[in-house]
């Protein structure tokens, strides 16, 4: 309930919000990402090591997820993405 609350006064200030499913997120990340889903996803626990964990694996997968969808702040107009844009969903 306190995220709905969250969420209602951020969009009461124009702010967009991003609500994602832990258990789905980075799933929906790999469907974005496709070949580069390992790279992205795991790359930095090898590159960077601990404390590279999953919180900070499911952050940067809703982040990803995020990233990929229309960005509409409340009451104003939806802007589409062009025909050929690397992030049309």
């Amino acid at each position: 309930m306190y995220r709905q609350i969250l969420a209602e006064v951020a969009h009461a200030r124009g702010w967009i919000v991003h609500v994602y499913d832990a258990k789905d997120v980075e799933n929906q990340a790999a469907g974005i990402l496709a070949e580069r889903t390992g790279e992205v996803l795991y790359g930095p626990r090898v590159t960077l090591g601990p404390p590279w964990a999953k919180d900070h694996r499911m952050a940067l997968a809703a982040t990803i997820v995020a990233a990929a969808k229309p960005r509409v702040a409340p009451g104003a107009q939806e802007l589409r993405a062009l025909p050929d844009s690397p992030m049309r969903p």
